[in-house]
């Protein structure tokens, strides 16, 4: 997951990034600064879903952007994905979502999570609802 977050009063981001992996079976985040103990630190990826800010992925050969849990209870904005640099379309689209729904709480924050990690959050709900995929 890569959090972006507008530094208060200029148009730039602090990007900070955590990577998050399956390890003997659990998932974890990797700190990879940390060599030896402490370096993997198991990670629920429910908690930081299931917070008030906006969620961007890639759909296919598009981004969505999603506050919410879901795209059929949340509400979602969806845009094709260009060649430009990928950060500059997480940002652009991050505030063009905001602009869309200026009611949106921490508008000046987007989440980006990758492929393998909505899997992950995914893995960790079917498990808490005791169903099986």
């Amino acid at each position: 997951m890569i959090s972006f977050a507008q530094k208060p009063g200029i148009f730039s981001y602090w990007v900070t990034r955590h990577d998050y992996t399956k390890l003997a079976g659990h998932i974890v985040m990797e700190n990879k600064d940390v060599f030896g103990y402490g370096r993997f630190q198991r990670a629920d990826l429910l908690g930081p879903w299931k917070l008030p800010l906006i969620k961007i992925f890639k759909d296919g050969d598009h981004w969505c952007a999603l506050v919410g849990d879901d795209i059929q209870e949340g509400v979602a904005e969806f845009k094709p994905i260009t060649d430009r640099d990928e950060f500059d379309q997480i940002t652009d689209f991050g505030h063009e979502y905001v602009k869309a729904h200026p009611d949106t709480r921490y508008g000046d924050r987007f989440e980006y999570w990758l492929p393998h990690e909505i899997e992950m959050m995914a893995e960790q709900a079917r498990a808490v609802s005791g169903s099986v995929a």
